[in-house]
């Protein structure tokens, strides 16, 4: 797995509130912080830099979650807990702002306006939490 894939990014929940971060972006579909690796990189350090590019949040270890990673097709998904605000700005090296803002939401409101290609994965990390009874999952239908 460490090669093998395309991108990766971040599932965000803030404990505080239950909620998932969404970005969006420029057609108005709700997004994670996501996207390419780079030369050499693994999974987690693509995550983590990508949250940092698309939303200013660095997640550190201690936000890691016990659940994961996800994978579907080449896009791999890690989870973590966060109290840290999101702040969009255009890329700094490619001056493209990829998101135009962002909401913390209910799973079932991000899965309504998601990007496609993003429920399956959304599918299989809600799965997971539900078995881990995360509160989160508790109202998600």
């Amino acid at each position: 797995m460490e090669n093998n894939f395309h991108g990766a990014g971040f599932f965000l929940i803030d404990p505080a509130t239950n909620l998932i971060l969404a970005l969006t972006n420029s057609k108005g579909l709700y997004d994670f912080p996501k996207g390419v690796k780079e030369t050499g990189e693994i999974p987690l350090e693509t995550a983590t830099r990508e949250c940092f590019e698309e939303c200013s949040i660095l997640i550190e270890k201690e936000e890691l979650m016990d659940c994961g990673p996800f994978r579907e097709g080449g896009l791999i998904m890690f989870c973590a807990e966060t109290i840290k605000k999101p702040a969009i700005f255009p890329n700094e090296r490619t001056g493209i702002l990829e998101h135009t803002s962002y909401k913390w939401l209910k799973p079932e409101e991000f899965e309504k306006n998601c990007i496609g290609y993003l429920k399956p994965v959304l599918q299989k990390i809600l799965s997971t939490l539900i078995e881990q009874a995360h509160p989160l999952t508790l109202d998600y239908t």
